[in-house]
């Protein structure tokens, strides 16, 4: 909707109710006039204002969505790079737990050799003294059947 400033009207005003002469009334008019005119967006102006924000906010958007997009690139970048990392480290783990599985199944080996060895050995022992607790007992039975 345009503006519309009667500047005759305006001129008549002022001298009619204000006490203007016809010369101050007419320069209060143009001033006024000037500055609507100056300082009215008309509806082109409006127009052109819109075009220019919307273009601005199109940019905008596009410079967010790139900056998203290399974000997300980065981010795919550091994640992929992480996952690279923990399976090696995860590697190495398991190659650390495999060497320690088959360092403890050696040992639990020999701790059973040894275990073995010393069992048979106490055995042999065993054998013998009760071997000679046989004999001490025959030894005392044969003593015992001369005296009686």
């Amino acid at each position: 909707m345009a503006v519309t400033f009667d500047t005759h009207k305006a001129v008549t005003r002022l001298r009619r109710k204000a006490g203007f002469d016809e010369n101050q009334a007419m320069a209060v008019v143009e001033t006024v006039s000037d500055v609507l005119v100056d300082n009215l967006a008309t509806r082109e102006d409006m127009a052109l204002l819109r075009s220019e924000v919307t273009a601005e906010v199109a940019t905008l958007r596009g410079e967010i969505n790139a900056g998203l997009a290399a974000v997300r690139g980065e981010m795919h970048t550091e994640l992929t790079a992480a996952r690279g990392e923990m399976r090696a480290e995860l590697t190495a783990v398991r190659g650390d737990l495999e060497k320690t599985e088959v360092g403890l199944r050696g040992d639990i080996a020999t701790l059973r050799a040894d275990l073995m060895a010393e069992m048979h050995k106490q055995g042999r022992r065993m054998t013998t003294r009760l071997g000679a607790v046989a004999v001490a007992a025959v030894g005392i039975m044969v003593a015992f059947d001369k005296l009686l």
